[in-house]
């Protein structure tokens, strides 16, 4: 039942409750005025009451986020998945990709890769399942071990393909043009890139032009490394990109000072 089919219950009751403590003397505008104001009471009180029972419940899941953003150890972890699992109906399967999610934004590449592992994939949505597929090929190239995401990308091939088909699939194609970057295929890589970071999601814009500045470095064009940086910085909202935009521009620097010397030499 409804909210208002909750205060339209209660205002009857109330209404009834008046009429019969009066001795029924009160004729049936009376009542309908008592009906009146005991719904609009009741149906004020069951919104507020809602509106602050969600508040509640967004500030404790964010909360539970912010932890898992900064979770340490193994027994912190079980404890912030079954807590978030409370909210999501005991899904602890989803609770699990919110976390390998955490754990990517922040570095922790190997722990989003265990927490994947753990889940049972046939129990997502095909975009779930694409997704963690990617965290897992994303974040070992994010390692450069190149090996582990030949050998990633070899047994999930198919859900890459399936992703692709897909309209907002830009972290997908951001994915394979790093991977694309690792195996010295750099115009498809740049294509991919390109094509990706025209989705208009801060953090994707960032990751491509991220992409596209290594790719520059890899060509030796510290200038349009440069600029991808600078773009990059504009869109940054994670530790894992801030700390990648750093090596970046460091490497901008290094591959400046090489070029100078070069030319003076």
């Amino acid at each position: 039942m409804s909210g208002l089919g909750h205060a339209i219950v209660l205002g009857y009751g109330i209404m009834s409750v008046v009429w019969l403590a009066t001795g029924l003397k009160h004729n049936a505008v009376y009542c309908l005025n008592i009906f009146t104001a005991a719904v609009l009471i009741m149906f004020t009180a069951a919104a507020v009451s809602s509106a602050v029972l969600c508040v509640m419940r967004r500030s404790e899941l964010n909360s539970i986020i912010d932890r898992m953003t900064r979770c340490k150890s193994v027994p912190e972890r079980q404890e912030l998945i079954e807590r978030l699992a409370y909210y999501m109906d005991g899904n602890v399967n989803y609770c699990r990709y919110v976390y390998a999610s955490c754990c990517l934004d922040n570095g922790r590449y190997a722990e989003c890769r265990e927490i994947v592992s753990q889940m049972d994939i046939s129990k997502l949505s095909c975009s779930e399942q694409e997704e963690c597929f990617n965290f897992c090929l994303y974040s070992a190239l994010l390692e450069e071990k190149y090996e582990l995401a030949e050998e990633i990308y070899a047994k999930s091939k198919h859900y890459f393909d399936r992703a692709t088909m897909r309209k907002g699939c830009g972290a997908i194609l951001h994915t394979l043009g790093l991977l694309c970057l690792a195996e010295g295929r750099y115009d498809n890589a740049e294509t991919l890139f390109k094509k990706a970071g025209k989705e208009r999601k801060r953090s994707l814009k960032c990751e491509c032009d991220l992409g596209l500045a290594q790719l520059s470095l890899k060509r030796g064009d510290w200038q349009s490394a440069r600029e991808y940086c600078k773009s990059a910085a504009v869109n940054t909202e994670t530790f894992s990109q801030a700390d990648r935009l750093k090596k970046a521009m460091q490497a901008v620097e290094r591959l400046y000072i090489e070029s100078r010397q070069k030319e003076n030499t």
